[in-house]
């Protein structure tokens, strides 16, 4: 199990997120997924992102990526609300549900979080998140500090939000 992530100078991280994102933003995936950035303040961000359904019908989600811990781990992320961007409620219209996932993801309502607490996690190793609970992931899956990046997290929850795995809304 790896150590737990712990925050970083709000200044750095801030600095690095934001050519990260910016840098990512340019790239031709976002223009062509017709995404939509909000950017809340210096450390977090929203993306609109939408899901394709097998009958080819477009959801939109929103993606909340934190930087409380960027770049020595990755972007805390979770789906959020669109009228206030608080955490999305398992269940709920903006909890995607999956009708498979991939070796590498898991999507959990509730999960045991090394504090003691249970949330939602979007498990991977490219979320924050992971690392707070008790994960032994494998080397070659790790977060790697100057090779990964932001764009690794959103494109990696935007390949869920996709057939084969996606399957709608949760509230559905």
């Amino acid at each position: 199990m790896l150590s737990e992530p712990t925050p970083v100078d709000p200044e750095v991280a801030a600095a690095t997120f934001s050519r990260h994102l910016d840098a990512f933003w340019q790239g031709l995936r976002a223009d062509r997924s017709d995404w939509e950035l909000y950017r809340i303040d210096d450390l977090n961000v929203v993306i609109k992102l939408y899901a394709v359904r097998s009958d080819g019908v477009r959801e939109d989600y929103y993606l909340k990526l934190g930087a409380n811990f960027y770049d020595s781990w990755p972007p805390l992320a979770w789906f959020v609300k669109p009228n206030d961007w608080s955490q999305a409620d398992p269940g709920s219209q903006w909890w995607p549900k999956l009708a498979t996932t991939p070796t590498w993801f898991g999507l959990h309502a509730s999960y045991p979080y090394r504090d003691g607490s249970q949330r939602p996690l979007l498990c991977f190793t490219h979320c924050a998140q992971y690392y707070q609970t008790n994960h032994a992931p494998e080397e070659h899956t790790v977060w790697k500090q100057g090779r990964h990046t932001l764009a690794m997290t959103v494109n990696r929850v935007a390949e869920i939000l996709r057939p084969p795995y996606y399957a709608g809304r949760s509230d559905i």
